[in-house]
């Protein structure tokens, strides 16, 4: 007799044609392509450790200061400051002179001017760069930002690590009033320092110590100036 089909046999496999699955994928990023979608891999942001500048961390210690290195810069102001670089006790006096159309960052004998056209000068040789060549001051382990964008970085790095909570200690750093804050990171304290106008007042870590001296609320016109053989940079 013979066998009719049951509904329990396994049917005959279907194989799809992979080159048409490739094809009608293709088709459809292509498709989004046009229609201006993005692939979400190219659409994400990789945030940087310790989070981005201006994003607050939620420690109100350590997003007071944040909040003066990280603000826009609306005055004059020339500062100086001294660094020691702890390992090897190397020193250094440093002078940042800002204006509206440049800054001014004399560190030693190195002058860096950022402007329209930036320059790394060596003074006593009254050599120039035409680009802010940090290596010159690689000796003192910082770089020109020493004043501002890298201590804000640090910061932040520093409280992603931190061993224990933040501790506020606003002090008086050169007459001014300064916000600070001691974030206890691996087997020290670091101390961060700024100033309502935006500049670092003091960074003090295991192997660095910067601590600004002195304070005059406008720049310096002689400090924009190149070695003799380049015209001035104006700085206001």
């Amino acid at each position: 007799m013979a066998r009719h089909p049951s509904p329990y046999d396994s049917p005959v496999p279907f194989r799809r044609p992979a080159r048409s699955v490739v094809a009608i994928v293709t088709l459809a990023v292509a498709l989004s392509a046009c229609a201006g979608g993005r692939p979400s891999l190219s659409a994400t942001k990789t945030e940087q450790l310790g989070g981005d500048a201006g994003i607050p961390t939620g420690d109100t210690a350590v997003d007071a200061v944040l909040a003066d290195l990280e603000a826009p810069l609306t005055s004059s102001f020339t500062l100086t400051y001294t660094i020691l670089r702890k390992l090897g006790t190397t020193t250094a006096t440093a002078t940042v002179s800002r204006g509206p159309m440049a800054t001014s960052v004399t560190v030693g004998d190195v002058r860096f001017l950022k402007a329209d056209e930036d320059h790394t000068c060596v003074l006593t040789t009254k050599a120039c760069e035409s680009i802010i060549n940090d290596a010159r001051i690689s000796n003192l382990g910082i770089s020109s930002a020493f004043w501002r964008d890298s201590p804000a970085r640090a910061l932040r790095v520093t409280y992603s690590r931190r061993a224990s909570p933040p501790t506020r200690t606003d002090s008086t750093i050169a007459d001014q009033a300064a916000h600070c804050v001691a974030v206890p990171v691996g087997t020290g304290t670091e101390h961060y320092c700024s100033l309502a106008s935006g500049a670092l007042a003091r960074w003090d870590t295991n192997y660095l110590t910067i601590e600004l001296t002195a304070v005059e609320p406008n720049l310096r016109q002689e400090l924009f100036q190149l070695p003799i053989g380049d015209a001035p940079v104006s700085g206001g």
